[in-house]
C-alpha cells in the first residue's frame, strides 16, 4: 500500500517544499520539464513554504501579545484595584468623583481576610513555573510540599509573575509529586486565605 508522502503538520511541509523546489531544477528535465516549468514548479514550493513561514511568525507575534497584556491585566490592573481600594477610604471621594473614575457599582471591597490568590504550576524542563495574580496585594507567599505530606516549606516571597521552583529529585530519574499554594501580602504581612492547590509530578 503506498503512504502519502506530502506531510501532515505545517513545519513538515515547509522543509518538504523547500527541498523540492530545490531538487525539482535538478531532476526536472529528467522528468521532462523544460526550464520554464521547472522553475514554475519551485516558485509554487517556495511560495508555498514562504507563506508557511509568515503565518507561524504571525503566531508567535500573537502569542507574544496575549502575553503581554495577560501579564498587564496581573501587574497593571491589579495596582489600579489596590489604588481604588485606598480611594474608596479617602473621605475626598464624592459620588461625582466616583462616578467620573467608573469605580462604582459592582465593584466589591477588598476584604484582607478573604482575599484568595490564584496560582497555576506548569511543568518545565529543570523546574516548575508558579504563575499567580495578585488582583490587588502587593505580592504573594509561595508554599510547596510533597504529595501526602503534612507540613508545607515556605519558597519565596514574590512580587512579580511567575516564580521558578527548581526542584532537585531525591533519586534522580524518580518523577515526585509536589502541590504548591499561595498567600496573599500586604505591606509584608501574609492574609488572607490560601489559594486552591495545585499540583504537578516532576521528572526532572
Amino acid at each position: 500500500m503506498q503512504t502519502e508522502y506530502f506531510p501532515s503538520t505545517e513545519p513538515q511541509q515547509a522543509i518538504w517544499c523547500l527541498n523540492f523546489g530545490e531538487k525539482i531544477l535538478i531532476h526536472g528535465p529528467t522528468l521532462g520539464l523544460n526550464a520554464i516549468e521547472s522553475a514554475a514548479a519551485q516558485d509554487k514550493a517556495f511560495k508555498y513554504a514562504e507563506l508557511i513561514a509568515k503565518v507561524q511568525l504571525k503566531k508567535s507575534e500573537l502569542k507574544s501579545l496575549v502575553d503581554e497584556k495577560n501579564l498587564a491585566y496581573t501587574e497593571k490592573i491589579g495596582d489600579i484595584r489596590k489604588d481604588i481600594v485606598k480611594f474608596k477610604t479617602n473621605s475626598a471621594l464624592t459620588s461625582e468623583i466616583a462616578g467620573e473614575l467608573g469605580i462604582v457599582g459592582g465593584e466589591t471591597a477588598f476584604d484582607p481576610d478573604t482575599y484568595k490568590p490564584e496560582i497555576n504550576a506548569s511543568l518545565f524542563a529543570g523546574f516548575v513555573r508558579i504563575k499567580f495574580f495578585k488582583k490587588g496585594v502587593d505580592g504573594v507567599n509561595i508554599y510547596h510540599r510533597k504529595k501526602g505530606a503534612l507540613a508545607w516549606s515556605f519558597l519565596a516571597r514574590d512580587t512579580k509573575s511567575p516564580y521558578d521552583d527548581h526542584i532537585e529529585l531525591a533519586t534522580p530519574g524518580t518523577p515526585e509529586h509536589w502541590e504548591y499554594r499561595a498567600f496573599g501580602v500586604i505591606e509584608d504581612a501574609q492574609i488572607g486565605l490560601a489559594s486552591d492547590i495545585v499540583e504537578v509530578v516532576f521528572g526532572g
